[in-house]
């Protein structure tokens, strides 16, 4: 993009807190801004009749809210700070008269909606058919923290939101988390799951759900 597109951003961009427990923007809500995530950490959850369905953790360094920008329908989920975040605020209107100005932009926004939907549709498709030990070692995988070693992921302060996301229960996922963690597979300190033993993890996604079995009777290796 050119020089004058980035100074044409700079002009319009702001700094905005949001604390534990503070919603960003709400569901169904007409699409004031997007946001991207400097620090902290967010969830994206669907408010639904029996509560609410958590479907993705935001991190620093990603975007929020830019689906909204272009479906003229409102934000599609609720953002919700699960821990004192800083972001920074791009107005809808300002971003897109400027997007006619530098089609280049608006290009590189949809693209990444793109992306972000299909990698959402293919986690929701994948989780129907796995195990509860599956899902908690896919999303381990998945979260590893670049360039980390030993391998760490990062968790939600409350694990409930994590079953949430997940689909299961809390008391499941404190099972799962136990049976990994005797098993020598994981080692948590605070918010960090450190990966001991990734390429069990990894195997575990080819193997039938321990949890039934009971019942019955991105990483390097």
């Amino acid at each position: 993009m050119l020089r004058g597109g980035v100074a044409a951003i700079e002009a319009i961009v702001t700094e905005r807190m949001v604390y534990a427990g503070e919603i960003l923007f709400h569901q169904g809500e007409s699409c004031a801004a997007f946001y991207y995530l400097v620090e902290g950490t967010v969830k994206l959850c669907l408010r639904l009749a029996r509560g609410e369905r958590v479907i993705e953790f935001v991190s620093a360094g990603n975007p929020l809210g830019e689906s909204a920008l272009f479906a003229g329908e409102g934000y599609p989920v609720t953002a919700v700070a699960i821990e004192d975040s800083k972001t920074l605020s791009f107005p809808a209107f300002p971003f897109l008269r400027l997007a006619q100005t530098y089609p280049n932009l608006a290009l590189r926004v949809l693209g990444r909606v793109s992306r972000q939907y299909h990698r959402q549709l293919n986690r929701q498709v994948q989780m129907v058919e796995q195990s509860a030990d599956q899902k908690v070692a896919s999303y381990l995988l998945d979260h590893c923290i670049e360039n980390s070693y030993p391998y760490c992921a990062e968790l939600p302060p409350r694990r409930i939101d994590l079953a949430n996301l997940l689909n299961i229960t809390p008391e499941t996922l404190c099972r799962v988390v136990k049976r990994f963690k005797e098993s020598g597979w994981i080692e948590c300190k605070g918010n960090r799951a450190i990966l001991r033993n990734p390429r069990a993890l990894r195997n575990t996604l080819q193997e039938p759900d321990l949890e039934a079995s009971d019942a019955r009777s991105g990483v390097p290796g």
